[in-house]
């Protein structure tokens, strides 16, 4: 009984263990590309007036975010 308690108890800690590293590389990952986004989204609107009138707020915000959001779900998986 002691033995398939410890096996239970080793597999439960190694599931937490990979949730725990999938969390902080998909983190990682939203943080490089969040501020990769974001700067150049910036630097466009800054510079390139063709940029500046032709997205709105939300298209603008949906560039910044729509990178981050995929590279969370693929380094996550």
């Amino acid at each position: 009984m002691s033995k398939e308690k410890a096996l239970e108890e080793l597999r439960k800690q190694t599931q937490q263990d990979c949730v725990q590293q999938s969390l902080v590389a998909g983190g990682k990952a939203a943080g490089w590309a969040l501020a990769t986004a974001g700067t150049l989204v910036f630097l466009a609107n800054q510079y390139l007036p063709a940029f500046r009138s032709s997205l709105g707020v939300s298209g603008k915000t949906a560039l910044i975010v729509s990178l981050p959001i995929f590279l969370t779900c693929t380094s996550k998986e």
